[in-house]
């Protein structure tokens, strides 16, 4: 049976805290002054990421949206990351890079959605295997 916990989802945060580092721009010549929080959320504030400094700080999922599969958990993560990252953008602070390489972008979140979706198959997969020797061990009552 596959294991999937918290582990698998810090992995899958944290490779998305690198790919939006990744996307910083170079180091400031002045010195950094902490900019204020911006924040996105999706599906009614059961995902929502938290950027500052141009990077993502935090990423808080619902506990019952981990019950969803792993394609719509992704969905919901790229809009608030989006939003976020929109929000970082309107607010114009100068700690924060105004310009960001959608390609990169594009494809990284790819890179996070698709992770995600191998994950939440495997966890699907462990889960009706349990339900199937659950099944059994009925049966033969």
């Amino acid at each position: 049976m596959a294991d999937f916990g918290n582990t698998q989802i810090d992995q899958l945060l944290a490779q998305m805290r690198q790919t939006l580092d990744g996307l910083r721009a170079g180091p400031t010549t002045s010195p950094v002054t902490e900019s204020p929080e911006t924040v996105g959320e999706a599906a009614a504030g059961q995902v929502r990421a938290v950027m500052r400094d141009g990077r993502l700080d935090s990423l808080r999922l619902d506990p019952r949206m981990l019950r969803l599969p792993g394609e719509d958990l992704s969905a919901h993560i790229v809009v608030a990351v989006n939003a976020a990252l929109a929000a970082t953008r309107q607010q114009g602070s100068p700690n924060n890079p105004t310009t960001v390489d959608p390609d990169t972008l594009a494809r990284q979140l790819r890179e996070v959605q698709d992770a995600s979706l191998r994950q939440m198959t495997a966890f699907g997969t462990a889960m009706n295997e349990a339900l199937a020797q659950i099944r059994q061990a009925g049966e033969k009552r």
